[in-house]
């Protein structure tokens, strides 16, 4: 009877679900799907700076094995799961932000004030099973430089069918302004915590580069989705082995 509790405790154990998180990214062929006519504005970032605030995803999005219905966007270009963040301090995504997962799709100071087509905009689109949640920052400025006529476009694709992010950047220059193409930007995924190695990064002040620039779009995939994590595999393996000691032992 012993034996029989820990092998049931083990095996139960080992088939709650767990699973790996590493993520990589690729380039891929430019891929941009211009929002800004059909997509719903979000009026809490109109026409200003450093805001954020949360809007409805239309689906459960998962990111780092968590599934979530909304996020908060904020005009610097960033967005997180479950917490509001709009500084527009940028961070290698080491250690900060901390308070939950995070897409870094373009995280520098911006700005929203324009004309009526500046802002950010969101829409989702496909069928159940299939359907992309689209953020588009349109036609945004960097902060001290929002006089300029020319403007900064891009946007960030969630895809419910296997959770990956799609970002594409159809204008990253602004005149000649120094910060152009990512130069002080920061771009990638991180998990919530103090944790640098669950994290993607693809720019950090170092664009632009293979991943980050206009007319580029980079892929992001969850290559750890249904991938047991070792210790789930460990400990299935000891129910196994104890199964067998115990089969042994009612044999003799």
């Amino acid at each position: 009877m012993k034996y029989s509790k820990i092998l049931f405790t083990l095996l139960a154990l080992g088939t709650i679900p767990a699973f790996a998180k590493p993520y990589s990214a690729s380039a891929v062929p430019f891929d941009f799907v211009d929002i800004s006519a059909t997509g719903t504005p979000y009026a809490v970032l109109n026409n200003t700076d450093n805001a954020a605030g949360f809007v409805p995803i239309g689906f459960d999005f998962k990111i780092y094995g968590a599934a979530f219905d909304m996020l908060s966007v904020s005009s610097n270009g960033l967005m997180m799961f479950g917490w509001v963040w709009n500084t527009p301090d940028n961070s290698d995504l080491t250690d900060s932000p901390k308070e939950a997962p995070t897409i870094a799709v373009f995280w520098d100071d911006l700005v929203t004030t324009g004309g009526d087509s500046t802002g950010v905009f969101t829409q989702v689109r496909g069928i159940p099973g299939a359907r992309e949640f689209i953020v588009q920052w349109n036609q945004v400025k960097f902060f001290m430089d929002s006089s300029q006529d020319d403007s900064l476009t891009f946007q960030v694709r969630l895809r419910e069918a296997d959770g990956s992010i799609l970002l594409s950047y159809l204008d990253l220059i602004v005149g000649t302004d120094p910060r152009n193409n990512g130069a002080s930007a920061t771009v990638g995924i991180k998990d919530e915590g103090v944790q640098g190695a669950d994290r993607l990064l693809l720019a950090y002040n170092s664009g632009p580069n293979a991943f980050v620039g206009t007319g580029k779009s980079t892929l992001i995939t969850d290559d750890g989705a249904g991938v047991p994590e070792p210790g789930s595999i460990a400990l299935l393996g000891t129910g196994l082995a104890l199964l067998g000691c115990l089969r042994r032992s009612r044999s003799r």
